[in-house]
């Protein structure tokens, strides 16, 4: 009897050690309907032909999304509904190290395709904006076309948290779409930054110094849309009455704009430009 009794729990130890090594076995493997999270490129690729189809707007987006060569960016093409003809190309826009910042380019050839590239708006708008229903959206999109030229930049047009303008250029023009949360400067680290000198301000031996300068402005400049830097540059006066120019990316920081007579503190690194020195502005901020 008690040999009978010892077999069986030996039988049902051997069971429960063999369920749990299957069990272990189990963990590490993934479950075959567990959902890829989709990559920026692959879920705007998504929402494009959804809006097509569901408001019967006048594009096709192709199948796939495919990595540019040259550019080394994942991108995707917007035809027109025959497939004869393409409206444009989506480029995302990417960090120095390759990660999407949720915001991106439509490249099209003006005007070839004016009414595809309408259609393909007013898709964009319906994306970004939940508040807009289609007359809405092309609304927009009037707004935003009627604005642009071939030599200077639409209107920025609001699009829930995203902002649209058209960028004209030479063969090629473009639609930025960018995050609001763009317009401005970052924050830095004020500790870093020495008042400046009319010696720190020299090139030859100061280049990179970082910098922090305060004074009235006296000139705006604003780049071209065409512009191939897109610097903007602003001179200014200290109470002393030294002069300093000062140059920062306009489309970069959201457009951007300040006036003659606003007293500002501008933090950033010495360096030249082809009009002489310059301090390249990590932060400016108006005082007055």
């Amino acid at each position: 009897m008690k040999r009978g009794l010892c077999l069986f729990l030996a039988l049902c130890f051997c069971l429960v050690g063999l369920t749990g090594c299957l069990n272990y076995g189990d963990e590490g493997k993934e479950d075959p309907q567990q959902e890829v999270e989709k990559s920026f490129v692959e879920w705007l690729w998504e929402e494009y032909r959804e809006k097509a189809e569901t408001y019967g707007l006048a594009y096709n987006v192709e199948d796939g999304i495919y990595r540019n060569s040259e550019f080394d960016k994942e991108k995707f093409e917007v035809e027109t509904p025959d497939k004869k003809n393409n409206i444009a190309s989506m480029y995302p826009s990417v960090d120095t190290k390759g990660n999407y910042l949720g915001e991106y380019d439509l490249y099209f050839i003006p005007p070839n395709q004016a009414s595809g590239l309408r259609e393909l708006l007013t898709a964009t708008f319906l994306i970004w904006d939940e508040n807009l229903d289609e007359a809405g959206a092309r609304e927009k999109v009037k707004e935003l076309i009627d604005s642009y030229s071939t030599d200077k930049y639409s209107k920025i047009v609001e699009c829930g948290e995203m902002r649209v303008v058209i960028c004209p250029g030479g063969s090629t023009s473009h639609v930025w779409i960018y995050k609001a949360s763009r317009y401005g400067f970052p924050e830095v680290n004020k500790e870093e930054y020495e008042p400046i000198t009319p010696e720190l301000y020299e090139i030859e031996l100061n280049s990179g110094t970082k910098v922090v300068a305060e004074g009235e402005i006296s000139w705006v400049h604003l780049p071209s849309a065409r512009s191939i830097d897109g610097l903007a540059m602003v001179r200014f006066v200290d109470d002393t009455g030294q002069k300093y120019q000062t140059e920062y990316g306009y489309d970069f920081h959201g457009f951007i704009e300040f006036e003659v007579g606003q007293r500002i503190r501008v933090y950033g690194n010495t360096g030249r430009s082809i009009l002489g020195n310059r301090i390249y502005a990590a932060r400016i901020e108006v005082i007055e």
